[in-house]
C-alpha cells in the first residue's frame, strides 16, 4: 500500500446523499476496494515481499467497512422510515359481477 492507508468512500449518511442508490453504490465501491485489497494481498504472499502490510490493510479495510455498513443500515432505516407514507392509500377494486 506503499505506506498509505486505502481511502475509503464517503458514508452517503455523511454528506447528506441518503438514499437506496447511494447506500447500493457505497457498499458495491466497498466491496470492490476490499476485494482488490484481498487480491493485492494474494499476489504480495506468492511474491513474497510486502505480505504483511498488505494483510494489515486489507483486514483494516473489511473491519472498517463491516462497521460502516452497521451506521449506514442504522442511518438508511431511518431514511425509509421518514421516507414513506405511513398511512398509504388503500384501493379496493369493485366487483364485476353485479348482484341480481
Amino acid at each position: 500500500m506503499s505506506g498509505r492507508e486505502a481511502q475509503h468512500p464517503a458514508q452517503p449518511a455523511q454528506n447528506g446523499h441518503m438514499s437506496s442508490y447511494a447506500l447500493k453504490h457505497w457498499a458495491n465501491g466497498a466491496a470492490f476496494q476490499a476485494q482488490m485489497l484481498f487480491h493485492i494481498t494474494c499476489l504480495r504472499k506468492n511474491e513474497g515481499s510486502g505480505f504483511e502490510s498488505a494483510k494489515t490493510a486489507a483486514v483494516g479495510a473489511i473491519n472498517t467497512y463491516d462497521r460502516d455498513m452497521s451506521d449506514l443500515l442504522k442511518n438508511y432505516k431511518a431514511y425509509r422510515t421518514s421516507s414513506l407514507d405511513s398511512t398509504p392509500e388503500i384501493h379496493v377494486l369493485q366487483d364485476p359481477v353485479v348482484a341480481l
